[in-house]
């Protein structure tokens, strides 16, 4: 059990933290900047069934969890730095397999574990073993029956003054309700923290209602409930709030205190929703973290025209690869031009042309050369990724305007400098052919963004990334054959061969392209979406075990979902040795056997197959009903208990 306070000290500032409540005592001056963040927020999982059109992180039901492995090693280096706590989010954390194991991990770490999420009725559910863990918990919510409904569903006394907080994101409620929200806030003896609005992700589309009445109205909110804002709130009026608040009782900086680190793509970051700097999640952290340039503020929305290029690598992204029936013209149409397009003129920019993608391409190769050029000079760099990117010798390069959200994160070549060859050579592939358009649009949006609608298909930050994980990067590229489109050919590089095989099977067994597309890329407009999946599967001649499929009254989608995204990585004989078993200890043990495949999927699913794990797993699973009594069936916790029995045989 951690001790009731626990203290740093930074130049002249002493600080005490208190372990129970979460306050905070500073004496002496505050130093401009920490050893160490006092706080990180960390992104558990990017994986949301809730679908909140705002949603600046753009999560997804189909998107990945963080590995459990990785969020032991951010709580021993949490705990190593002294960081008083951590506030985990999403995603949506209740969907985390793992959830109470990473609230054990950070305890055990001498670090308070905070948290957010949306779902009230499993936060009920779940209070009796997390409420002694936690310092505090954030809900969301848009509507002050939401809040009513949490406070009947935990009572004041059932938890520690000011353990609980709603929070609100600004421009998604009204005057009148957001009052009403506070007043039912004050009622059930509940916080309330209002969020900025920000313009990535979901937010780019969303149309917010206009808020700026919040800071005439903040003195009829703290007659009800203690209200606090985020820094991105209190960005959009400094000299307002500098005239209603004390000095020193708010910041708009971010990265002086905390930070923010992207645990399923373990990156590190001043904040969710800053474009840049990124840093690679390492054992070099601090380091980064003490980086001349990594505090961001004061934060201000983003201004009209900001360039954030390409692809992402995390969800907040505003940009896709484009699949265009009919090519449009380059945006700047001088490819020489794109030097400055990439810092910041251009809201909107498309790259159609052969030399556009070349110049957008070095620009990533530019961003992240350091990495990838670690013993060459920025000359002898510039020219290899000339050569790299068949550019001129003379070819302008860019050094800026890729931020975090678009670069490309090469592998390096383990036999000298640059990327990694067969990654790179996909990533041209993909890129450089002439069916594939790149389109990158400013935070704010744009109103020629409709002519984009007429794609093919698109292929999101999740898609293009997962090409780095496949096993099909070691090996050389497979010729288009003749018939099959070059979308299609596109989508089968990025995604990998089997799921192209999976398209052209169920294609040739006579679904339609819409239902295909709809079933197994994100098109979230079929409200049947496990049923139309099944189809595609069962058309290609995948049908899912019998413990998989829907039960009377209800559907088994995500079990079909993993039991998918295992079959395209593991090995056709390991798999049907796999499902063999599986489906001995699903007669025997469904939810447990469930369990297993979840982490089959999540632990050897998405990193280049393990076969040696894949083997201990089979071995287990030969145990069937002793395998699952040895490890135990608690729906939180239970793949650290995996991993464990499975290192022992």
């Amino acid at each position: 059990m951690l001790p009731a306070w626990r203290f740093r000290s930074e130049g002249r500032q002493w600080t005490a933290f208190c372990t129970a409540t979460g306050a905070r005592l500073s004496l002496g001056p505050s130093p401009s900047r920490l050893q160490a963040p006092e706080l990180l927020d960390i992104k558990l999982t990017d994986v949301c069934s809730l679908g909140c059109a705002f949603c600046y992180q753009d999560s997804r039901p189909e998107r990945r969890h963080a590995r459990l492995a990785n969020v032991a090693w951010l709580a021993e280096e949490a705990g190593r730095a002294g960081v008083f706590e951590v506030a985990l989010g999403g995603g949506e954390v209740s969907e985390y397999p793992d959830f109470l194991a990473a609230l054990h991990l950070f305890r055990a770490a001498g670090v308070v574990p905070n948290f957010t999420t949306r779902r009230l009725r499993w936060l009920a559910q779940v209070w009796p073993q997390v409420r002694d863990m936690v310092g505090g918990v954030a809900v969301s919510v848009g509507s002050a029956a939401e809040v009513i409904r949490l406070g009947e569903l935990l009572p004041a006394e059932g938890r520690r003054p000011g353990q609980l907080v709603v929070q609100v994101v600004m421009g998604t409620v009204g005057r009148e309700e957001l009052l009403a929200l506070v007043q039912a806030a004050g009622a059930a003896e509940v916080r309330v923290t209002l969020l900025g609005f920000k313009r990535v992700g979901r937010g780019q589309t969303f149309a917010p209602q206009p808020y700026g009445w919040w800071r005439d109205d903040l003195r009829l909110y703290v007659r009800h409930t203690p209200i606090s804002i985020d820094t991105a709130l209190a960005a959009e009026c400094p000299t307002e709030l500098a005239a209603l608040l004390q000095p020193g009782s708010y910041h708009t900086e971010e990265g002086r205190f905390s930070a923010y680190v992207d645990a399923v793509a373990m990156t590190l970051a001043p904040s969710s929703y800053h474009s840049e700097p990124v840093f690679s999640m390492d054992a070099d952290w601090l380091t980064h973290f003490a980086a001349p340039h990594f505090v961001q503020g004061p934060v201000t929305p983003p201004a009209p025209g900001r360039v954030r290029l390409g692809f992402a690598t995390n969800s907040s992204s505003s940009h896709s690869l484009v699949l265009l029936r009919e090519p449009l013209e380059d945006e700047p149409g001088n490819p020489a031009e794109w030097e400055e397009a990439f810092a910041t003129t251009w809201g909107e920019f498309t790259a159609v042309t052969l030399a556009a993608k070349q110049f957008y391409l070095a620009a990533n190769l530019m961003r992240v050369r350091e990495h990838l050029f670690p013993r060459q000079s920025e000359a002898e760099a510039q020219a290899m990724i000339r050569r790299l990117c068949d550019l001129p010798p003379d070819a302008p390069l860019s050094t800026e305007g890729i931020d975090h959200q678009s670069a490309l994160w090469f592998q390096p070549n383990p036999a000298g400098p640059g990327p990694h060859p067969h990654q790179f050579e996909r990533v041209k592939t993909v890129l450089f052919a002439p069916g594939a358009s790149i389109f990158g649009m400013g935070d704010d949006g744009d109103d020629r963004a409709p002519r984009w609608q007429a794609v093919d298909f698109m292929l999101d930050s999740a898609d293009f990334m997962s090409m780095f994980s496949l096993d099909e990067t070691e090996q050389p590229l497979p010729p288009r054959p003749s018939g099959l489109s070059e979308p299609l050919y596109l989508l089968g590089l990025v995604r990998g061969q089997r799921f192209l095989d999976v398209v052209q099977r169920a294609l040739a067994a006579g679904v339609p392209w819409a239902e295909v597309k709809a079933a197994l890329l994100e098109d979230e407009q079929h409200v049947d979406k496990p049923t139309l999946f099944l189809k595609v599967l069962t058309a290609a001649g995948l049908q899912p075990p019998a413990f998989l499929l829907p039960t009377p009254g209800g559907h088994r989608s995500d079990e079909r979902r993993a039991w998918f995204a295992l079959y395209l990585k593991a090995p056709p004989d390991a798999l049907s040795r796999f499902m063999t078993r599986l489906e001995t200890l699903g007669r025997e043990e469904p939810a447990f056997a469930a369990t297993v495949l979840d982490y089959a999927t999540s632990d050897l699913g998405f990193e280049p197959f393990d076969e040696a794990n894949f083997e201990r797993l089979l071995k287990a699973l030969s145990h069937g009903q002793r395998f699952a009594a040895a490890v135990g069936q608690e729906q939180f916790g239970i793949h650290p208990r995996i991993t464990e029995y499975l290192n022992g045989l």
